[in-house]
């Protein structure tokens, strides 16, 4: 019997989440501190942090609605339901009832309004 039971694959997702919300701290903690070295005032460094952070959760918060639009367009399309009859239904009025009608173009019963030609 093994020891060690295995992770399941949400927790897998959540440590590799984990990870880069680490890794994205530590990349944030290191330019605050250059943005120091540089003598960029703490007031600044802070407001741009701010702002860097709220643009990304607006950049997160605009693809999520895209994708959260195409996933309920996909559902409607795929319940909706499609028939021959509503796919064909231009078609079933006679086509020889245009004003365009030509017997030549097409492969139809004799036509009694054509009959001289």
């Amino acid at each position: 019997m093994n020891g060690h039971p295995k992770n399941s694959k949400a927790e897998r997702m959540g440590r590799r989440l984990g990870r880069a919300c680490r890794r994205g701290l530590r990349q944030e903690r290191r330019l605050w501190n250059w943005l120091r070295t540089r003598q960029v005032p703490v007031p600044v460094v802070f407001v741009v942090s701010w702002v860097v952070r709220l643009a990304m959760i607006a950049v997160l918060a605009y693809l999520s609605f895209w994708v959260l639009l195409v996933v309920v367009a996909l559902a409607i399309f795929i319940r909706l339901p499609i028939s021959e009859v509503q796919l064909f239904r231009d078609h079933e009025e006679d086509h020889r009832l245009s004003g365009f009608y030509d017997p030549i173009n097409y492969n139809d019963d004799p036509d009694p309004r054509f009959d001289g030609e």
